[in-house]
């Protein structure tokens, strides 16, 4: 890519008549954000056809990331065989790491107890905002699985390392374990799109207790969510969510196995988000609780 980054030539303005400013592998190399002097910036490739080569270049509005100034930067290291780590540092201030386009998933977040990262899709708003992450459950809610076109990683303070996958397999993002937390969601969640079917699953290797909570507002229109909670393949629970069957609040049950498809149907809407949990499941427990009912309804007939 190296060769293609030094044929590409950034000047400070809206043409190649503007100051130059040298070229891509330049910018990278400085390991500094570019920030142009007014409002635009040319890139200018001396390569006929270099548009069709696939790689590509971000440019921001400087309004929406001078937050950031201090620590930003692209994700650029994702492997599809093996893991490989990301360094936030919020040390002088808050920080963010942007990665463009494409599947990946995060499979652990370290960082001490004092901070929070906040991950958003597409743009940096409470409207996009994905989730938020801190040490305390930052073994329970990975691996998380991202797919939109932009995914942000905002560090609050001090420093954090993400630890990222391209590789479903590698991350084990389908495998369920006890205290396990996630959400499924699409890649254009956020955004006002009819682009937004989703169709996902998460299996557990033994019976587990399974909650999830489903947000209301992209049952719009025609569209139609299908949560389907299975044990042992067989359905326990098959809830068809649509305009005329709105879903609630968080739901329980007990299963091996949680699926989630949505169907846009040609409906607008910000895109489906499910949160989901698997918890330890425990017969005896439950047992325990049905003979404690059963004693004290024969106390109150023997009374």
């Amino acid at each position: 890519m190296a060769p293609f980054m030094r044929i590409t030539q950034v000047f400070d303005g809206p043409s190649i008549n503007s100051t130059h400013l040298g070229n891509l592998y330049q910018v990278m190399a400085s390991n500094k954000n570019l920030i142009s002097s007014g409002k635009s910036l040319t890139l200018y490739s001396l390569q006929a056809g270099f548009s069709n080569i696939g790689y590509a270049v971000i440019l921001q509005d400087y309004a929406d990331v001078k937050q950031f100034n201090s620590s930003y930067k692209a994700i650029n290291c994702i492997s599809i065989l093996n893991y490989c780590d990301v360094k936030l540092d919020a040390s002088a201030g808050t920080a963010a790491a942007i990665r463009y386009y494409g599947l990946f998933y995060v499979d652990d977040f370290s960082m001490p107890d004092t901070n929070v990262i906040s991950v958003y899709n597409d743009y940096v708003t409470p409207l996009h905002k994905l989730a938020d992450y801190t040490s305390s459950i930052s073994k329970t809610n990975t691996p998380q699985k991202f797919s939109g076109k932009f995914t942000t990683f905002v560090l609050n303070k001090d420093q954090a390392t993400l630890r990222m996958s391209s590789a479903e397999k590698t991350a084990e993002w389908n495998t369920a374990f006890d205290s396990r937390r996630g959400f499924f969601t699409s890649g254009n969640y956020g955004l006002n799109s009819s682009i937004q079917n989703i169709a996902d699953q998460i299996t557990a290797s033994k019976l587990t207790n399974i909650s999830f909570t489903v947000d209301r507002t992209a049952i719009i229109g025609g569209a139609s969510l299908t949560v389907k909670i299975t044990s042992e393949q067989k359905t326990v629970l098959n809830n068809v969510y649509t305009t005329s069957n709105f879903p609630g609040g968080i739901l329980y049950t007990i299963g091996d196995s949680i699926s989630v498809k949505y169907d846009s149907n040609g409906a607008v809407s910000t895109g489906p988000f499910v949160s989901f949990g698997f918890d330890r499941y425990s017969s005896a427990a439950c047992n325990g609780i049905f003979i404690t009912i059963i004693m004290a309804i024969w106390m109150g007939l023997s009374l």
